[in-house]
């Protein structure tokens, strides 16, 4: 639970906040739990706090730093965060569902289980990022960079990710289906056993990508990997 003197420190405003900050050892700042909904946390500093399973929903989170800090099943649904930083946040199993988080940057971060469906992503940083099981369904992925990233089991189904940057990202049993990845790049990817369905891949760039066992069944974009 959180702390109950650091939780009204952050409903005092931004001043007292980072009065906290500058007494608190990071590490030893717990607003896990907090009902922080609803509030404009635009630029403020969270880096390092634990927030597991607190409640942050349809809050403004603009240039928030998020970065290192323990998100654990946290809700951020609803939520404005155009250039937050993530990095190397643990956001296992959180909720960021319709939120925009554009420009936003997940470089690192660990994202197994999360939800980020119907998100506006358009040029987030989530390379090296691991999003295992991670839900990017009906997403704005547009010039997303997922370079190096972990999506396996990944739900991606109907996104947009034109100019995306998928090389050398594993993406072993993801679902693309009905996805646009045009112009996307994936160079030495992995794709394997994914679910490619109806999904668009015109002018992407795949060299070195691995399709074994992929469903690739009315995709388009493919015709030197799929048989006549």
């Amino acid at each position: 639970m959180a702390n109950p003197d650091h939780v009204a420190a952050v409903r005092k405003g931004r001043e007292a906040w980072e009065r906290l900050r500058a007494t608190v050892e990071v590490g030893g700042i717990d607003l896990s739990q907090a009902k922080l909904d609803g509030g404009d946390y635009t630029g403020w500093d969270f880096s390092g706090v634990n927030l597991a399973e607190a409640a942050i929903s349809g809050a403004d989170l603009n240039k928030t730093d998020f970065s290192g800090a323990n998100l654990y099943r946290a809700d951020l649904s609803a939520g404005e965060g155009d250039g937050a930083d993530f990095t190397g946040a643990n956001l296992e199993r959180a909720d960021l569902g319709a939120s925009n988080f554009a420009g936003g940057t997940f470089s690192g971060a660990n994202l197994p289980g999360a939800t980020l469906r119907a998100c506006d992503l358009e040029g987030a940083d989530f390379s090296g990022a691991q999003c295992s099981l991670t839900s990017f369904q009906t997403a704005n992925l547009d010039g997303a960079n997922f370079s190096g990233a972990v999506l396996s089991g990944a739900q991606m189904e109907g996104c947009n990710a034109l100019g995306a940057d998928f090389s050398v990202a594993v993406l072993d049993g993801a679902v693309l289906k009905n996805a646009d990845f045009d112009g996307a790049c994936f160079d030495g990817a992995v794709l394997r056993n994914a679910d490619l369905e109806e999904a668009c891949f015109e002018s992407a760039e795949i060299v070195n990508t691995v399709f074994d066992g992929a469903n690739l069944t009315g995709a388009t974009g493919l015709d030197d990997i799929i048989p006549d």
